[in-house]
């Protein structure tokens, strides 16, 4: 028997016209009875083949926005090799259309920017504007970051973030004295926040110079290893990186919470089921905690 479709199951239309595909020698041989469009069938199934694989990608663990975009890549270039199957080329549309709004997502733009799979020199992933709009939502980033620590930086737009009382000096003979001493009280008031900002700036801007890197290259781990050399740059990155691109830890959380309120618990309030939760999603995490 066929795999059967059901409603609450991604892929499950695919499954079951794959299954289905692969007993056709079987109901040809024993000329079962029943009336199949196996052109319908077969150009199906390789249409949804690339989105199946896709979509079953979203649910592995520490998948970050870069992942998902090359695996959208990939999604999209084979389907380009059937040019002649009507739903692999509405698909592609589709997925065209949709990859428009994507970039148009500053969260989504910034998480590809801190990647090398798709930012470096001459990197054909970005024009100008992109990466004009990444590193500002990243320099945003970094300041809600650092006040949220409270260590407030100024705003990158605007390099004195609060005006200085300024007292003039009129015992001075000098032409630009009055400018040179403005100007010192702005970089006594926050030299260390300015420096900072531009410092971060300048980083960022470098990323757009650096080498490829192969789409097989896990970011994170390529992150982790620069934060000795690297560590506000590799702190912004994982923040960056961290945002989710599917609901699939959402859903494992409710698949998760069906295990621990069974009816011989429903007693368990809303604290015990919160911290009970928070050890079955983290299990590998908390087995390697030493609470001793």
């Amino acid at each position: 028997m066929p795999t059967l479709d059901n409603l609450t199951r991604w892929n499950s239309m695919f499954d079951m016209l794959n299954s289905l595909l692969n007993l056709e020698e079987f109901v040809n041989i024993h000329e079962v009875n029943c009336q199949i469009n196996w052109d319908f069938v077969q150009n199906f199934v390789a249409a949804f083949k690339p989105i199946a694989e896709c979509t079953r990608s979203l649910q592995t663990e520490d998948y970050i926005m870069g992942d998902f975009y090359r695996d959208w890549l990939l999604c999209e270039t084979k389907l380009e090799t059937m040019p002649n199957n009507i739903f692999a080329s509405t698909l592609l549309e589709s997925m065209q259309l949709r990859k428009e709004k994507l970039l148009e997502n500053n969260a989504f733009v910034s998480a590809l920017y801190m990647d090398r799979r798709f930012n470096y020199m001459d990197s054909l992933f970005f024009n100008e504007m992109q990466r004009k709009q990444a590193v500002s939502h990243i320099i945003s980033t970094s300041t809600m970051l650092s006040s949220l620590e409270g260590n407030p930086i100024c705003n990158d737009a605007d390099p004195v973030a609060s005006q200085v009382e300024f007292e003039p000096s009129l015992s001075s003979n000098d032409t630009f004295h009055l400018l040179e001493q403005k100007v010192t009280s702005w970089m006594q008031q926050s030299p260390q926040s300015t420096s900072n900002v531009q410092t971060i700036r300048q980083k960022l801007e470098g990323l757009a110079h650096e080498t490829r890197m192969p789409f097989q290259t896990n970011i994170l781990d390529y992150w982790k290893g620069l934060r000795s050399h690297e560590p506000a740059l590799a702190k912004l990155a994982e923040v960056v990186l961290s945002v989710p691109c599917s609901q699939t830890s959402v859903e494992r959380a409710f698949s998760a919470l069906w295990l621990i309120l069974t009816k011989h618990r429903s007693r368990l309030n809303g604290q015990n089921i919160n911290n009970l939760l928070l050890i079955r999603l983290n299990e590998e995490l908390f087995n390697n905690m030493n609470f001793s």
